[in-house]
């Protein structure tokens, strides 16, 4: 029997300094750079904070899906923006359940249209 989930230590949120010569940190630049780097097929943003320091703000995200936040750290850690890497902060990881690579894929056309079967008449009642 295979398994559907597995427990994993993943971040509670992903805490990103720019450098301090990258020009183009707003909030809109940042997002759509995550959700073009494959951020919107893991299920896009959750929470997107900004604290403002001097010379460069803290950036901290979290994705919809806890267990991509992993993915959201290693995406930070290696993709440029602006032409450089950002520094990843450290991170408060957290124990929960995740999907296994190997669970099966639930196909959405099933769910919105309902079951994949058709529905059985209900039996007419016996007895008073």
């Amino acid at each position: 029997m295979s398994q559907f989930c597995q427990e994993k230590h993943v971040p509670s949120e992903v805490r990103a300094k720019p450098r301090t010569t990258m020009r183009n940190i707003t909030r809109n630049a940042v997002e759509e750079w995550i959700l073009e780097n494959s951020g919107r097929e893991r299920g896009g943003l959750l929470r997107w904070r900004v604290v403002e320091r001097r010379p460069t703000p803290l950036l901290f995200l979290t994705m919809c899906r806890i267990h991509e936040n992993q993915w959201l750290l290693q995406t930070i850690r290696s993709t440029p923006f602006d032409g450089k890497l950002m520094i990843c902060g450290p991170e408060n990881y957290i124990l929960c359940w995740v999907p296994s690579l190997s669970a099966p894929t639930i196909r959405p056309e099933l769910h919105s249209k309902g079951p994949p079967f058709p529905r059985q008449q209900q039996s007419a009642r016996v007895g008073g």
